[in-house]
Protein backbone atom coordinates (compact mmCIF):
# COMPACT_ATOMS: atom_id res chain seq x y z
CA UNK A 1 0.00 0.00 0.00
CA UNK A 2 0.96 3.77 -0.12
CA UNK A 3 1.17 6.31 2.48
CA UNK A 4 -0.54 9.65 1.62
CA UNK A 5 -0.55 11.77 4.10
CA UNK A 6 -1.26 10.81 7.60
CA UNK A 7 -3.63 7.70 6.53
CA UNK A 8 -3.73 4.88 3.82
CA UNK A 9 -4.64 5.58 0.51
CA UNK A 10 -7.10 2.80 -1.14
CA UNK A 11 -5.34 -0.09 -3.27
CA UNK A 12 -6.97 1.00 -6.72
CA UNK A 13 -4.66 3.91 -8.51
CA UNK A 14 -5.69 7.08 -8.19
CA UNK A 15 -6.48 7.32 -11.77
CA UNK A 16 -9.11 4.66 -11.02
CA UNK A 17 -11.12 6.64 -8.38
CA UNK A 18 -14.19 7.86 -10.09
CA UNK A 19 -17.55 9.35 -9.73
CA UNK A 20 -20.54 8.05 -11.53
CA UNK A 21 -22.94 10.36 -12.38
CA UNK A 22 -26.42 9.39 -13.78
CA UNK A 23 -29.88 8.59 -13.61
CA UNK A 24 -30.37 4.89 -13.33
CA UNK A 25 -26.19 4.35 -13.21
CA UNK A 26 -27.00 2.03 -10.19
CA UNK A 27 -29.00 -0.50 -12.12
CA UNK A 28 -25.72 -1.50 -14.23
CA UNK A 29 -23.19 -1.72 -11.18
CA UNK A 30 -21.52 -4.98 -12.17
CA UNK A 31 -19.94 -2.61 -15.25
CA UNK A 32 -18.34 -0.75 -12.91
CA UNK A 33 -17.33 -2.51 -10.05
CA UNK A 34 -14.69 -5.26 -10.28
CA UNK A 35 -14.95 -8.95 -8.62
CA UNK A 36 -13.21 -9.50 -5.38
CA UNK A 37 -12.89 -12.48 -3.53
CA UNK A 38 -15.63 -11.06 -0.78
CA UNK A 39 -17.90 -8.08 -1.58
CA UNK A 40 -19.89 -6.71 1.55
CA UNK A 41 -22.38 -4.40 1.40
CA UNK A 42 -22.89 -1.82 4.36
CA UNK A 43 -25.99 -0.38 4.48
CA UNK A 44 -27.99 1.72 6.66
CA UNK A 45 -31.47 -0.08 7.85
CA UNK A 46 -33.18 3.17 7.11
CA UNK A 47 -32.53 2.71 3.03
CA UNK A 48 -35.81 1.98 1.24
CA UNK A 49 -36.10 -1.93 0.25
CA UNK A 50 -36.23 -0.90 -3.51
CA UNK A 51 -32.69 0.62 -3.25
CA UNK A 52 -31.46 -2.16 -1.49
CA UNK A 53 -32.56 -4.98 -3.70
CA UNK A 54 -31.82 -3.11 -6.93
CA UNK A 55 -28.01 -3.34 -5.17
CA UNK A 56 -28.69 -6.94 -3.44
CA UNK A 57 -29.95 -8.02 -7.00
CA UNK A 58 -26.43 -7.47 -8.71
CA UNK A 59 -24.18 -9.53 -6.38
CA UNK A 60 -26.00 -12.36 -5.11
CA UNK A 61 -22.60 -13.68 -3.45
CA UNK A 62 -22.42 -10.54 -1.49
CA UNK A 63 -22.93 -10.47 1.74
CA UNK A 64 -25.58 -7.41 3.42
CA UNK A 65 -24.08 -6.11 6.82
CA UNK A 66 -27.36 -3.74 7.98
CA UNK A 67 -26.29 -0.83 10.21
CA UNK A 68 -28.62 0.96 12.42
CA UNK A 69 -29.60 4.42 11.26
CA UNK A 70 -29.35 6.65 14.44
CA UNK A 71 -27.64 10.28 14.84
CA UNK A 72 -24.40 9.19 16.13
CA UNK A 73 -23.85 5.43 14.70
CA UNK A 74 -19.80 6.60 13.48
CA UNK A 75 -18.39 4.87 16.75
CA UNK A 76 -15.98 2.39 17.87
CA UNK A 77 -18.76 -0.26 18.98
CA UNK A 78 -19.85 0.09 15.29
CA UNK A 79 -16.73 -0.22 13.72
CA UNK A 80 -15.93 -3.12 16.13
CA UNK A 81 -19.12 -4.91 15.37
CA UNK A 82 -18.25 -4.29 11.56
CA UNK A 83 -14.95 -5.71 11.81
CA UNK A 84 -15.96 -8.98 13.79
CA UNK A 85 -18.59 -9.56 10.99
CA UNK A 86 -16.13 -9.05 8.05
CA UNK A 87 -13.76 -11.67 9.79
CA UNK A 88 -16.20 -14.29 10.41
CA UNK A 89 -17.48 -13.94 7.05
CA UNK A 90 -13.75 -14.91 5.49
CA UNK A 91 -13.07 -11.17 4.39
CA UNK A 92 -9.21 -10.68 4.13
CA UNK A 93 -7.24 -8.35 1.53
CA UNK A 94 -8.52 -8.40 -1.73
CA UNK A 95 -12.12 -8.33 -0.13
CA UNK A 96 -13.78 -4.94 -1.20
CA UNK A 97 -17.47 -2.87 1.13
CA UNK A 98 -20.36 -1.15 -1.19
CA UNK A 99 -21.23 1.57 1.46
CA UNK A 100 -24.90 2.58 0.89
CA UNK A 101 -26.31 5.37 2.90
CA UNK A 102 -25.55 8.99 4.57
CA UNK A 103 -22.09 10.98 5.43
CA UNK A 104 -21.68 9.10 8.80
CA UNK A 105 -22.04 5.05 7.14
CA UNK A 106 -19.19 6.59 4.75
CA UNK A 107 -17.30 7.72 7.99
CA UNK A 108 -17.84 4.66 9.54
CA UNK A 109 -17.62 2.16 6.69
CA UNK A 110 -14.62 4.06 5.10
CA UNK A 111 -12.60 4.08 8.07
CA UNK A 112 -13.58 0.68 8.70
CA UNK A 113 -12.11 0.06 5.68
CA UNK A 114 -9.18 1.88 5.81
CA UNK A 115 -8.27 -0.28 9.00
CA UNK A 116 -9.02 -3.61 7.94
CA UNK A 117 -5.76 -5.57 6.69
CA UNK A 118 -4.34 -2.41 6.31
CA UNK A 119 -7.05 -1.02 3.73
CA UNK A 120 -9.69 -2.81 1.60
CA UNK A 121 -11.44 -0.92 -1.26
CA UNK A 122 -14.60 0.40 -0.67
CA UNK A 123 -17.62 2.44 -3.05
CA UNK A 124 -19.90 4.73 -2.17
CA UNK A 125 -23.64 5.24 -3.16
CA UNK A 126 -24.89 8.44 -1.07
CA UNK A 127 -28.72 8.05 -0.80
CA UNK A 128 -29.31 11.89 -0.70
CA UNK A 129 -28.37 14.62 -3.26
CA UNK A 130 -27.20 16.93 -0.52
CA UNK A 131 -24.35 14.26 0.35
CA UNK A 132 -23.09 14.59 -3.02
CA UNK A 133 -20.57 17.56 -1.50
CA UNK A 134 -18.83 14.17 0.70
CA UNK A 135 -19.10 12.00 -1.98
CA UNK A 136 -15.33 11.93 -2.83
CA UNK A 137 -13.65 12.79 0.68
CA UNK A 138 -10.66 11.58 2.08
CA UNK A 139 -11.49 12.29 5.70
CA UNK A 140 -13.40 9.34 7.59
CA UNK A 141 -13.46 8.51 10.98
CA UNK A 142 -15.15 7.27 14.46
CA UNK A 143 -16.08 8.66 17.69
CA UNK A 144 -14.23 7.44 20.77
CA UNK A 145 -14.50 8.10 24.47
CA UNK A 146 -17.13 10.40 23.46
CA UNK A 147 -15.19 12.54 20.87
CA UNK A 148 -16.05 13.15 17.46
CA UNK A 149 -14.12 11.78 14.88
CA UNK A 150 -11.34 11.46 16.89
CA UNK A 151 -10.05 8.55 15.25
CA UNK A 152 -9.67 9.73 11.37
CA UNK A 153 -7.97 8.29 8.07
CA UNK A 154 -7.38 9.23 4.61
CA UNK A 155 -8.92 6.90 2.51
CA UNK A 156 -10.86 7.63 -0.31
CA UNK A 157 -13.43 5.81 -1.88
CA UNK A 158 -12.49 3.93 -5.29
CA UNK A 159 -15.71 4.56 -6.64
CA UNK A 160 -18.57 7.04 -5.96
CA UNK A 161 -22.12 6.40 -7.70
CA UNK A 162 -24.16 9.26 -7.79
CA UNK A 163 -28.00 8.11 -8.94
CA UNK A 164 -31.28 10.40 -9.44
CA UNK A 165 -33.16 7.55 -9.63
CA UNK A 166 -32.43 6.59 -6.08
CA UNK A 167 -32.30 10.22 -4.43
CA UNK A 168 -35.79 10.10 -5.93
CA UNK A 169 -36.69 6.79 -4.01
CA UNK A 170 -35.46 7.49 -1.02
CA UNK A 171 -37.59 10.82 -1.20
CA UNK A 172 -40.49 9.56 -1.69
CA UNK A 173 -39.77 7.24 1.38
CA UNK A 174 -38.94 10.33 3.15
CA UNK A 175 -35.39 9.19 4.47
CA UNK A 176 -33.97 12.03 6.93
CA UNK A 177 -30.31 12.32 8.17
Amino acid sequence: DERKGKGWVSTMPETQKRVYTGRGITRKLKAYIPETDNMMILCETSVCEPVINRICHQFPQAVVYMAVTSQHMNTFDAMEAIVHFLYHKGFRKHSSMLIVGGQQLKALGGFTASSYYCGIDYMYIPVSEQLTQHDRADICGIDLLGITDVLQAAYAPCAVFQDEEIFELMNAESYNF
